[in-house]
């Protein structure tokens, strides 16, 4: 008898515990272009399975702007990481997420 309260006591402790899943933004593989640029620029963000990316702007053909992008895991939540602009990587933390879109705040 007390081995089964015992097994029944376990069996409800680990079947109580709460597992987060985390789910990264899979439809944003690919290559994808700004729609709101200013005149004579163009931006794009082209995307690998592996969450990582890279940001650019050209003018003609001319790159203004680039940065790398990954999307990483930290502390059971998702962030934005963005390299290449600053001296140190700056996080965004995912405030919200859909299925075709995020939001990232710092």
């Amino acid at each position: 008898m007390r081995f089964l309260l015992l097994f029944i006591s376990g069996l409800l402790l680990f079947s109580c515990q709460n597992t987060v899943e985390i789910k990264k933004p899979t439809w944003l593989f690919g290559k994808w272009k700004r729609i709101n640029n200013q005149a004579n620029k163009l931006t794009y963000e082209f995307w690998s399975e592996d969450f990582s990316g890279i940001g650019f702007t050209l003018k003609e053909k001319d790159t203004l702007f680039k940065e790398i992008l990954h999307i990483i895991t930290k502390n059971d939540s998702l962030f934005l990481q963005v390299t290449g602009v600053n001296k140190n990587p700056t996080l965004f933390a995912f405030t919200q997420q859909t299925d075709t879109s995020f939001y990232c705040g710092k």
